[in-house]
């Protein structure tokens, strides 16, 4: 079966296009083969900026032939009373290209209708592929598209050249004016000219394009890179950190190589996070450090040429990085001929959100809600001053040059300004953190005035926006809220801090504005939105969805207890007794459901013996099993609790009858049930949210 070879020869595209393209595209193309009963084996890609190449080994050469049935008019409209074929059932025969001999009835649920079975030949694929692969690549989804000819259709960037080999042949078709050839093209500058492909043969494409000085593989051109630039740092005793770079870089060349270049050690003196922004971002330079961690004034550009151009690369590269660090210096003069606290005033002017007002007035929410979240935590005196101190300065880098240049640098920014200026490490470092974490598993703050810092900011954007409509809803979270959330369960989880999730959303909810137009029950709806994102976070640690439900039931307003029952109950769910321990609770909780009221236990009313024997072992475990659970020894207070009401409950369920007609009598028992149940669902987990797998 022939091979095939696809290739879209275009002007350069942005790094950031190439994988998804490649990815859509081989999907597209492997459902068309599959649509078009031209199966292959599977799809490999290879992409550069200047072309996007599929293979796809074994497709058939041609269609196998198929026997397909079409349903017609219904068969009494098709047919007379005699059973002659009608005009409806004559005109479908005839679009249809079939005698009306042919035409037979088919009872179908829609009742009975003329059909016609119909052999349809199979097509040779260069044909088939002639029509179907332009319909791929116009397929093919771009954050950004463009059309440059009037018809045709939009790509990312203007095709060049198009190849298209279906073994030894050429596919012919033709894309905005460019027809389909068997010619590809090297390196723009070191092999500009065009290279002619005999056949699909992936091995031999890949080569002759070495050849020319361009590496197509993604995966081998990256390893190139890394070698390179690995080799490269150990000379200076550090390595390879930033692979998110590394694949960037990867797409930007076709011949992969790199260049180190220098800039002027005056310029170490401009805060470390512009220098590494100015060269990573701008440029995708990689900084090089040495052993001890300390920025060095060098870089690693990755070049697109080979060595006899690195002369004049280095000197080009070293001339845009030295622009850039002007600038950068320029800017640090500037910022720095005030104090970082002077530019309080200056965030008045700018919006936060057009309802919540602006970042001035947030700062305002910040001091008070930093203390207040510092005070319930336990800290001193000292480290909340420092929890204001950082509230006030944390948001004033805003209104400076250097974050109006580098918008990504805001906190650390102002983190260096406020050591400059001379504020505690703990303040400055807050300043940095509070933005943290950065993404769903970004590094959490180190600081605890970072932590609180990071919780207000946090709470304060999720009770204004909520308070405001701003929701997350779908795919649309324009104010991060998500991300939020799952920073403060974080924080609270991992850092230990100690606020709970109520007092600190109706701390937050207490310091917005009055009168926002969704701000009745927003605390409630806050703290289910951070419910749900609690549950996520488990479940997708891997934790069973019923364990996380009965967890969360019993409650989350603590987050490290969460944790600790949920780790409890995943450890108990091992035990023997796992099932009758959740067979009590639920069996407690099915009996008292629907009851809207339940007094508490009355001595008196226990008749039986097993109602007075239970009311005992209640009284005799009761205080030890919630002793245990307020020291977090759920594993044992769960122990004793099945120890103690397994074998006695299913006792009192066999001989004792709880609705009684005697109402009193009844509630009297419904109370045992309600005392048991309650004593662990209120505790450490509801268990009847558990599913309890049949055994077979």
């Amino acid at each position: 079966m022939p091979d095939l070879l696809i290739e879209i020869g275009c002007e350069e595209l942005p790094a950031g296009y190439i994988r998804p393209a490649l990815e859509q595209w081989s999907k597209l193309v492997t459902d068309a083969l599959r649509e078009a009963r031209l199966d292959g084996g599977e799809a490999r890609t290879a992409g550069t900026p200047r072309r996007l190449t599929l293979f796809v080994p074994g497709v058939r050469a041609a269609q196998e032939d198929i026997v397909v049935e079409v349903s017609g008019p219904p068969a009494k409209v098709a047919f007379d009373a005699a059973g002659q074929p009608t005009k409806a059932a004559l005109g479908f025969a005839k679009t249809q290209g079939v005698d009306p001999k042919d035409l037979k009835v088919k009872t179908t649920p829609k009742g009975d209708y003329c059909v016609v079975s119909k052999h349809i030949a199979g097509r040779a694929a260069l044909a088939v592929l002639a029509e179907a692969l332009p319909k791929t690549i116009a397929a093919i989804r771009t954050p950004k598209s463009m059309h440059w000819v009037a018809g045709g259709i939009t790509f990312a960037r203007p095709f060049r050249m198009l190849l298209a080999l279906l073994d030894g042949d050429v596919i012919d078709f033709e894309l905005n004016g460019v027809r389909t050839g068997r010619e590809t093209i090297g390196h723009p500058f070191l092999s500009p000219e065009r290279v002619s492909l005999p056949t699909a043969d992936w091995d031999a494409y890949l080569a002759e394009l070495r050849k020319h000085h361009v590496f197509a593989d993604v995966p081998e051109r990256r390893a190139i890179i890394e070698k390179k630039i690995t080799d490269c740092l150990a000379g200076y005793g550090s390595k390879l950190e930033d692979y998110e770079l590394l694949d960037e870089v990867t797409n930007l060349v076709e011949f992969p190589n790199i260049v180190v270049g220098s800039f002027d050690e005056k310029f170490l003196a401009v805060p470390e996070p512009v220098l590494v922004e100015s060269m990573r971002s701008h440029q995708r330079y990689f900084p090089i450090r040495d052993a001890a961690g300390k920025l060095l004034a060098k870089f690693i550009a990755v070049s697109n040429r080979d060595d006899r151009y690195s002369e004049i690369i280095r000197e080009g590269n070293e001339r845009v990085l030295r622009a850039r660090l002007a600038d950068a210096q320029f800017f640090l003069h500037e910022d720095t001929r005030a104090p970082l606290a002077s530019r309080l005033e200056r965030l008045k002017g700018v919006t936060f959100q057009a309802q919540l007002g602006s970042y001035y007035e947030k700062v305002q929410r910040l001091r008070t809600l930093a203390d207040v979240l510092a005070a319930q935590a336990g800290l001193s005196a000292e480290q909340r001053a420092m929890c204001v101190r950082a509230a006030e300065l944390c948001k004033n880098d805003l209104v400076t040059t250097m974050v109006g240049e580098f918008p990504s640098l805001q906190g650390q920014v102002g983190r260096e300004y406020a050591l400059r200026d001379g504020e505690p490490r703990d303040v400055a470092e807050a300043i940095a953190e509070h933005y943290m974490p950065r993404s769903a598993d970004g590094s959490l703050p180190q600081t605890i005035t970072g932590c609180i810092l990071s919780l207000a900011e946090k709470l304060d954007t999720m009770l204004g926006c909520f308070s405001v409509g701003l929701a997350p809803t779908g795919s649309q979270d324009p104010y991060a809220l998500r991300r939020a959330a799952q920073g403060i369960l974080r924080i609270l989880m991992e850092r230990e801090i100690a606020p709970r999730l109520s007092f600190a959303a109706a701390e937050a909810n207490k310091l917005q504005a009055k009168g926002l137009p969704q701000a009745e029950g927003v605390e409630d709806r806050v703290l289910a939105f951070l419910r749900d994102r609690l549950y996520n976070y488990f479940t997708d640690k891997g934790c069973r969805y019923d364990q996380v439900n009965a967890v969360l039931a019993t409650g989350f307003d603590d987050v490290r207890d969460v944790r600790a029952r949920l780790d409890a109950v995943a450890a108990l769910a091992g035990d023997p007794g796992w099932e009758e321990l959740v067979t009590v609770v639920q069996r407690t909780w099915n009996i008292i459901r629907n009851e809207k009221t339940i007094p508490d236990v009355n001595p008196d009313l226990l008749e039986t013996p097993e109602e007075k024997e239970l009311w005992e072992i209640i009284l005799t475990n009761e205080r030890q099993v919630s002793e245990l659970a307020e020291q977090r020894k759920y594993v044992e207070a769960s122990r004793l609790f099945a120890h103690a009401f397994v074998k006695t409950v299913h006792q009192f369920f066999e001989k004792v009858f709880v609705n009684v007609d005697d109402q009193a009598l009844r509630q009297n028992r419904l109370a045992l049930m309600k005392r048991i149940n309650g004593l662990y669902t209120r505790r450490i987990a509801d268990l009847s949210q558990i599913v309890v797998e049949e055994k077979k």
